[in-house]
């Protein structure tokens, strides 16, 4: 059989987008590695969790403003938020590193959105495994993270065959190497491919995220950045439980026009 040590998919982009995760061929297995699982609470909506202060936390993590940026997109969010009660941090690409990732729990945010490319199949060697995995703006080094990498952690990922290789994250980075837990965090991943198994949910559950939303399939950076801006709205400012949210959204938006994919929850 021929060895396959790379994946190619069309992610998220304002076209057709070619990239590819690669785990480091360091360690003979990869270890449980598995997908950020898009998951939703059928509850209630945002209003309530800033535990009465009246000001609550928002991150905008924007791994994609290095291949596809949109500053209208970060400034109507922003402002959405901040009308709404929210402090908000912007994190642009060249600051998502693995070790922004790992740190990421400590920031203390209410609604945490992840604007940063991902794929699902990863290839090592004649193996392939089904693994959500989540780019950095960080240039790939063999040497760093080394025991990360044996343990299947962090690998290196690359949007064509041509592009530089940038680390990128594995939901058992998110079980075993993020610091903290979330405080009952919403986070909305804008990336492709986030639904494809259970096994990021749990790993985001355990962190203590209380719900993660996002996208079934490939999504265009044109397409999840419009339906981000709705779904922001119905949660944000009109305070729609997340299922109801995302129910209004794809009634209006509707799938990904290239690609079928999806806006979807589950509990």
């Amino acid at each position: 059989m021929k060895k396959r040590t790379r994946e190619q998919s069309k992610g998220t982009n304002g076209g057709l987008l070619s990239h590819r995760w690669i785990l480091a061929m360091l360690a003979t297995t990869l270890a449980a590695a598995a997908g950020v699982l898009l998951f939703a609470v059928f509850g209630p909506g945002l209003t309530g969790g800033d535990g009465g202060s009246g000001l609550r936390r928002a991150a905008i993590v924007d791994q994609l403003s290095l291949s596809s940026p949109n500053p209208g997109f970060i400034q109507e969010a922003t402002d959405l938020l901040e009308s709404n009660n929210y402090e908000v941090d912007y994190f642009p690409g060249e600051k998502v590193t693995v070790d922004y990732y790992r740190k990421l729990p400590k920031g203390d945010y209410d609604l945490l959105l992840l604007r940063v490319h991902s794929t699902a199949d990863v290839s090592r060697g004649e193996e392939d495994v089904t693994s959500v995995s989540l780019f950095t703006g960080q240039a790939y080094s063999r040497a760093q993270y080394y025991e990360e990498q044996l343990k299947g952690r962090v690998g290196f990922a690359q949007y064509t065959e041509e592009s530089p290789k940038l680390f990128g994250i594995t939901s058992e980075f998110v079980r075993e190497s993020m610091e903290g837990e979330f405080d009952d965090t919403l986070v909305l991943m804008m990336g492709c491919q986030g639904f494809i198994n259970a096994q990021g949910a749990e790993a985001f559950e355990e962190k203590g995220a209380r719900a993660f939303i996002g996208w079934d399939g490939l999504v265009s950076a044109q397409h999840t950045d419009e339906a981000t801006s709705l779904l922001l709205r119905h949660l944000v400012e009109e305070d729609m439980p997340p299922a109801e949210a995302i129910a209004q959204t794809m009634a209006s938006i509707g799938p990904d026009p290239d690609y079928g994919s999806r806006l979807i929850g589950r509990p």
